[in-house]
């Protein structure tokens, strides 16, 4: 693969399907084609965006606009936040 070239991966699941692009073999991929300011439960594409995390270590949402209620209540769904303080 030279490096205009990025592999491309598909996660389906039963009600949604994740569009991967690796970025770099050893990290690093972007998930295409999802809105985060929708509402997103604990669904199946919570799980997949979570394996997605584990398996490529650094992912990346390209062309979100979240108001930080949105960006929180995303955070949100995978776990207690921690506020540090300034």
């Amino acid at each position: 693969m030279n490096s205009n070239q990025c592999e491309q991966e598909e996660i389906s699941t039963d009600t949604n399907d994740l569009n991967i692009e690796i970025l770099v073999p050893a990290i690093g991929a972007v998930i295409h084609d999802i809105d985060l300011s929708n509402s997103l439960d604990k669904s199946n594409i919570i799980q997949q965006i979570e394996q997605a995390l584990i398996r490529h270590q650094v992912i990346f949402f390209r062309n979100q606009h979240l108001t930080p209620k949105q960006h929180r209540d995303f955070a949100r769904l995978f776990g207690n936040l921690h506020t540090n303080p300034f």
